[in-house]
């Protein structure tokens, strides 16, 4: 294996991803379109050996566990070697494995040395739990939506996303954004939406959203794209808090999108062991988790 074999996305990649996932992957690492918006602060690449598909990031010597039929321990073991090296970090990770994948290979531990962060892992929500507002948790979010609309009655709107909310879109963020968008992982969602635009009007993608506006002004949005039949991904929101419960009825107004899609869950991805977003998570009432775990090598 060498650095040559591993090749920019393409056409090539797409199909081989889209035959080797199962039929209702679930996992936001699985999404084509997250591949796509990230690929300027990851540069992926990818490598097919003939049966394993691998998407790597040499920059940050990151590789994804390949799709379709569980790759043993020790397969593993001997890509992310010939990986570590190419990327001159020995410390390389392979990361979205199965949460049962030590179950899976007993022998596993052998051949790897794995870790589990919650901070990797996605939250799943059911969208008829979102809609009732059933159980205490939500009870607070009904409140704040009928708060919005008794504050914004006659001069609200909330539709679907055009290309040409985009620009908009990209003001709101960056002034919602503030100084995040200076940090690393705030350069890259920065990034990440700017690339929005050139593939908004690729139907094959399913990028879809909702826009929320008070007098004609954007006060929230949410961007999505599909990762099965029955659930979205959700890969951007943003709602302005001046807006009295802007939060919990962007939430609403989307949720009722989604249903209308014929979805029934979102994934809205992990919270990176962000305090206030895990809080924001948690306070939606997820309806499960998807976890995953990293691979090493031994001795790091």
């Amino acid at each position: 294996m060498n650095i040559e074999d591993f090749k920019p996305l393409d056409g090539e990649c797409r199909s081989l991803l889209k035959r080797l996932l199962p039929a209702d992957p679930e996992s936001c690492e699985r999404s084509w379109v997250n591949l796509l918006l990230y690929c300027d602060s990851y540069s992926w690449r990818w490598f097919f050996d003939g049966k394993y598909l691998w998407i790597a990031s040499f920059e940050e010597a990151y590789s994804f566990f390949p799709p379709g039929e569980n790759c043993p321990p020790e397969v593993v073991k001997n890509f992310l070697s010939g990986f570590a090296r190419l990327c001159g970090d020995p410390a390389a990770v392979c990361g979205d494995l199965p949460w049962n994948y030590r179950e899976l290979f007993p022998q596993a531990s052998d051949y790897l040395v794995f870790k589990d962060d919650p901070g990797d892992y996605d939250y799943i929500y059911n969208l008829h739990h979102q809609q009732s507002f059933s159980g205490s948790k939500l009870r607070k979010r009904h409140n704040q939506v009928r708060q919005f609309d008794r504050e914004y009655d006659g001069i609200y709107t909330a539709g679907a996303v055009a290309l040409s909310d985009l620009p908009e879109i990209m003001q709101l963020s960056a002034r919602l954004s503030g100084a995040y968008w200076n940090d690393a992982s705030g350069a890259e969602e920065r990034l990440a939406l700017a690339r929005l635009a050139e593939h908004w009007l690729d139907d094959s993608l399913e990028l879809d959203g909702v826009v929320l506006k008070v007098n004609g002004q954007l006060a929230g949005f949410s961007i999505f794209s599909c990762l099965n039949s029955l659930l979205a991904d959700i890969h951007f929101e943003k709602a302005d808090r001046n807006f009295c419960g802007c939060g919990a009825k962007l939430t609403s107004v989307l949720v009722e999108y989604l249903l209308s899609k014929g979805y029934s869950f979102m994934n809205r991805e992990q919270d990176l062991n962000l305090e206030g977003l895990r809080r924001a998570k948690q306070a939606l009432d997820p309806d499960r988790l998807y976890r995953r775990v990293s691979a090493f090598l031994p001795g790091n």
